[in-house]
C-alpha cells in the first residue's frame, strides 16, 4: 500500500528535480541604436524618468537567467544566433524610447513610424523546434 502511494509522488518529485528548473545562462544578443556610440553600454539610472527606457528595459532582465552580449549591428548579433553563439536579439531603435512616449500619448492616433521606432524588435533561436 506505501508503495501505490510513495512511487508517484517520488516519480514527481524526481522529474521537478531533473526537468522543471528555469534555464540559466541563456546568451542574448542585444543591439540598442538609442546609446550614442557603438559599444557604450547603458548607465545604471535609479530614477523614474522617460531617458532611454531601452537601458531601464535592460536593467529588468534576470542576470542569473540571461548573459547580456551587446553588438554594434543586427546582422552581427544574427549571426551569434545561426552559429549558436546565442539564443536571440533584442534590437532598439534609434528613436525608442521618444517614439515610445509619443506613442503612449497618442494612443490610437499614433502614426505609422511612432509604432515601429516604438516597438522591440525580436528574433529568437528557432533552430531546436
Amino acid at each position: 500500500m506505501l508503495f501505490i502511494f510513495a512511487l508517484p509522488v517520488m516519480q514527481v518529485i524526481l522529474f521537478c528535480l531533473a526537468i522543471g528548473r528555469d534555464p540559466s545562462g541563456l546568451h542574448l544578443g542585444i543591439v540598442n541604436h538609442e546609446l550614442n556610440s557603438t559599444g557604450q553600454y547603458c548607465p545604471v539610472m535609479g530614477n523614474c524618468s522617460f531617458q532611454l527606457l531601452s537601458c531601464q528595459y535592460l536593467q529588468y532582465l534576470k542576470n542569473s537567467t540571461i548573459i547580456k552580449d551587446y553588438y554594434d549591428t543586427t546582422e552581427n548579433a544574427l549571426d551569434a544566433v545561426r552559429s549558436g553563439n546565442a539564443w536571440g536579439v533584442l534590437y532598439f531603435t534609434e528613436n525608442f524610447t521618444d517614439a515610445l512616449v509619443a506613442r503612449m500619448g497618442l494612443g490610437q492616433y499614433a502614426d505609422e513610424e511612432t509604432l515601429d521606432q516604438s516597438e522591440i524588435r525580436v528574433w529568437l533561436d528557432m533552430s531546436s523546434k
